[in-house]
């Protein structure tokens, strides 16, 4: 994933040592529970939900091979997502295209049609509180006209503006145009009827895959009406002034490989929140309010649809819905798919600092430099055994030291290690150590800048290990580096010259082939290969170590940054 300073900008998250707090500029992400919904023994896709004021949850999906098998299924929980019924028909659900009024009357409405036309139909149904005791409803339907001819997929949830109108998004293939458009429909009067208001993002030429579609609108604190929809994968957006009226500049989101169905929701305390991925499934952060800053959180690495729901079921408490399934193509590492409810709270705390600033960091989700002067364990990004800072103690066995070289245009992590195997058990050795990998991350890419120091030394004076795990066993692959060669510890040893220069390394560890390879930067035929390790040692866990103190490793190497990514 690249993670780009553009308009709306991306960046880095660390992990805290608990594992449990994500943390990033300006706040943090605290996971608080997660429950299943409901399994299957096939796919499990496109979760659309709605949550309400009584606290009852409505949720569409569908099961089954998506085109294949695939058929449309509803849950619905009464109590904040604590309990879910399968499959339920007794409570109408509300789970797609859907608003709540101020005094508990919900509406739902919908089109879904392949005809090329300019009117076409909205079924709309409500109810009220006093139905809804009572397992009621009532339906309508009404007719509005569009300025061209084209069929009507409507899209996500029905927006109250603050002037009391609604508006909800639509998509369509215009007739004699190559790509989809995203157009507008509005009412003035609760939802009794409907027109027409106006296009998002048209693509006639088809310059994009599919073209504009899913879409997902939120109001901003302002008044300001921001909308954001997939386009050919990626995520892109746009702002109106006038209430959806006309549209200005639109952007487009770098920092996600692929954005399907986004969903976006304001939280109490200003931050703006969405849902969207694919193949992964991520959650992004904007402390300001305006779409222009998210953060980007990683929610589940795994396969699946990517289509998920988010909402504020308490002051800054989200909870997030999404599939965990084989979607087509995507992998899946359980036997059976499933919907899963997580909650998380989001919480802004403006002197939470994350990330150096470094811009070699763009590259990678985790990333560590001594740009700003900060060790490892400071800048959230791993923690260390043993290693001490020169300046505290200098006659450490294991030390390392922040400093300037001319050599190199920012500052680098001198790591001097003397060998301790002998003297403390193995789970001490001194290393740097990221926190664990997502537990269905199966491939690991590790990028490092590092030199070697010390001629006279002729064992490794560098270690970097990247594990993996593939179901519950879990595979290594540790290359070590010295003056004059480079090697994985069970393979031959390739001769280089990294004494006094700095070199960059890709190292590609393949959990499902159990195979690694070892790249110079940029080149595309490894110097090494070998296959993988089981790790048997009780505390491995999936991550990169990097340095090592251990009797294999003795020297001194300075490290100019190191990133990894899966």
């Amino acid at each position: 994933m690249k993670l780009q300073a553009i308009l709306a900008t991306s960046f880095l998250i660390g992990v805290t040592a608990s594992a449990m707090e994500l943390k990033i500029n300006g706040g943090k992400v605290v996971p608080v529970e997660s429950k299943i919904i409901e399994t299957y023994k096939d796919d499990m896709n496109f979760c659309f939900a709605s949550r309400y004021s009584d606290g009852e949850i409505h949720l569409n999906h569908s099961k089954g091979v998506h085109t294949i098998t695939e058929f449309q299924c509803t849950d619905w929980s009464p109590d904040n997502g604590k309990t879910w019924i399968n499959n339920s028909k007794n409570k109408k659900i509300f789970g797609i295209n859907s608003c709540e009024f101020p005094d508990g009357t919900r509406m739902q409405i919908g089109c879904w049609t392949s005809e090329i036309k300019k009117v076409h139909t909205l079924s709309v149904t409500t109810q009220t509180p006093e139905q809804n005791k009572k397992n009621e409803v009532t339906t309508y339907k009404c007719n509005f006209e569009i300025p061209f001819e084209a069929n009507c997929l409507t899209h996500r949830e029905i927006v109250i503006l603050k002037n009391g109108n609604l508006i909800a998004p639509a998509y369509c293939h215009v007739k004699g145009e190559k790509g989809n458009r995203i157009f507008l429909i509005c009412s003035e009067d609760k939802g009794k009827t409907w027109k027409y208001l106006s296009t998002l993002a048209s693509d006639p030429d088809g310059k994009t895959p599919e073209g504009p579609n899913e879409s997902t609108i939120v109001q901003l604190a302002d008044g300001t009406l921001y909308a954001a929809w997939r386009d050919g994968g990626f995520m892109k957006y746009a702002y109106s002034s006038d209430n959806g009226k006309t549209w200005g500049q639109t952007y487009e989101f770098k920092g996600l490989k692929m954005a399907v169905a986004p969903h976006a929701k304001l939280l109490a305390n200003g931050a703006l929140v969405m849902v969207t991925g694919r193949p992964y499934f991520h959650l992004l952060v904007d402390w300001t309010g305006t779409g222009k800053n998210f953060q980007v959180v990683d929610i589940y690495t795994g396969s699946g649809s990517s289509y998920g729901s988010i909402f504020e079921i308490a002051p800054n408490r989200v909870m997030i819905i999404h599939d965990e399934s084989h979607f087509s193509a995507w992998r899946n590492n359980s036997q059976f798919s499933k919907l899963v409810a997580e909650t998380y709270d989001i919480v802004k705390d403006d002197s939470i600092k994350v990330g150096s600033g470094d811009p070699r960091a763009v590259d990678f989700k985790r990333f560590y430099s001594p740009f700003d002067g900060k060790d490892p364990k400071e800048a959230e990004v791993a923690v260390f055994y043993e290693y001490f800072n020169k300046k505290k103690k200098a006659d450490a066995i294991a030390n390392f030291e922040i400093m300037t070289v001319p050599e190199h245009p920012y500052p680098i992590m001198r790591i001097t290690s003397k060998g301790n195997n002998n003297l403390v058990p193995r789970s001490e050795w001194p290393t740097f150590r990221s926190h664990a990998l997502p537990k269905d991350a199966t491939t690991l890419k590790t990028t490092f800048c590092v030199r070697i120091q010390d001629n006279d030394v002729d064992k490794p004076q560098f270690m970097v290990i990247g594990k993996v795990a593939v179901g519950d066993k879990m595979f290594a692959a540790t290359v070590q580096i010295g003056k004059d060669f480079v090697k994985f510890h069970n393979s031959n040893a390739v001769k280089g010259n990294f004494m006094g220069k700095f070199t960059t390394f890709d190292l590609v560890v393949d959990g499902l082939t159990q195979k690694a390879q070892l790249f110079r930067h940029g080149e595309t035929t490894p110097l090494i290969e070998t296959k993988l390790n089981a790790d048997t040692n009780s505390l491995a866990a999936g991550g990169v170590w990097w340095g090592d103190g251990s009797g294999q490793v003795y020297g001194t190497a300075d490290l100019a940054y190191i990133g990894w990514t899966w």
